[in-house]
């Protein structure tokens, strides 16, 4: 078997911290090539195609003794090998709230 793969992995994150809170948006790419060589008594090739994009914002503040943090993020997937294509689209939200009991 002879394998190859190839790889790229790229993040940008942009953060401005406002009063009373802290805004964060980001984006997150990543690829992924794979083939690979199947032989001696059967030859098969294999190559897979990897590719995933997230995107996400976020609010983080304070008031008081309460921290919050507000966000949300969509990822995208897409997967092919062969004739085979498969695509996942995931919206991922995100509450935290946090209260401090002692001073």
């Amino acid at each position: 078997m002879k394998g190859k793969t190839a790889s790229l992995l790229s993040e940008i994150i942009y953060e401005n911290r406002l009063k009373p809170f802290t805004l964060s948006v980001g984006l997150a790419y990543t690829y992924k090539h794979t083939m690979n060589n199947y032989q001696g008594d059967v030859f098969a090739l294999n190559k897979t195609d990897n590719n995933k994009v997230y995107a996400f914002g976020e609010i983080k503040g304070a008031l008081k003794q309460l921290r919050y943090s507000l966000g949300v993020g969509i990822s995208y997937i897409h997967y092919a090998q062969a004739e085979h294509q498969y695509n996942y689209c995931t919206f991922r939200p995100k509450v935290s709230i946090a209260y401090n009991i002692m001073k």
